[in-house]
């Protein structure tokens, strides 16, 4: 039988006093993110931007306190967390992925090979 691997996650106190673990955000969560709403946003880059970071909220959200959530909980994440409680995970979400961040990346030009 294969043990459970540890993995570090990001443990958020919201200020209603619940835990909230996270997974780390990888670029397979936008990908999966995307295709599941692709077709419900239509042509709105807005809405596909909205519908994305739900569905990627949903899949980062491991346990709420002391419930480790399941796929068809994360579907229903809001009977677990209030409105301002996921505008709150929301937030970390955005640090996570470098949203609003002050400092602009570096760009410059450099030679490459021979």
């Amino acid at each position: 039988m294969a043990e459970a691997k540890e993995t570090l996650v990001h443990k958020v106190t919201l200020g209603s006093g619940k835990i909230v673990l996270l997974r780390d955000i990888t670029l397979k969560h936008e990908e999966m993110a995307a295709q599941s709403v692709g077709d419900k946003a239509g042509d709105s880059s807005t809405l596909m931007a909205y519908f994305m970071q739900n569905e990627m909220l949903k899949q980062i959200v491991i346990k709420v306190n002391d419930h480790e959530l399941t796929a068809n909980d994360r579907e229903t994440i809001d009977k677990f967390l209030d409105y301002g409680e996921l505008i709150q995970v929301r937030k970390v979400v955005g640090k996570l992925t470098g949203e609003n961040k002050a400092a602009e990346p570096k760009i410059e030009q450099v030679s490459f090979g021979a």
